[in-house]
């Protein structure tokens, strides 16, 4: 493998590794829950990590009303 190769992923992979340190140390500085809306970045990690979450009811369930 070429060496200029080898350093570009080990520089692209220390950028990984410090955007990661990065979101770990603003959450620690939160102190307990907070109210309201989550910070932007909040939603964006979560968006990233699990997807867009589907809302409503499962399909195959049938509201029953009186």
């Amino acid at each position: 493998m070429d060496i200029l190769a080898i350093i570009k992923e080990l520089r692209d992979e220390r950028d990984l590794v410090e955007r990661a340190i990065v979101s770990v140390e603003k959450m620690a500085l939160q102190h307990g829950k907070r109210r309201g809306r989550p910070p932007a970045w909040v939603t964006l990690l979560a968006e990233e990590t699990k997807g867009k979450r589907k809302r409503g009811r499962p399909p195959g369930r049938k509201r029953t009303g009186k």
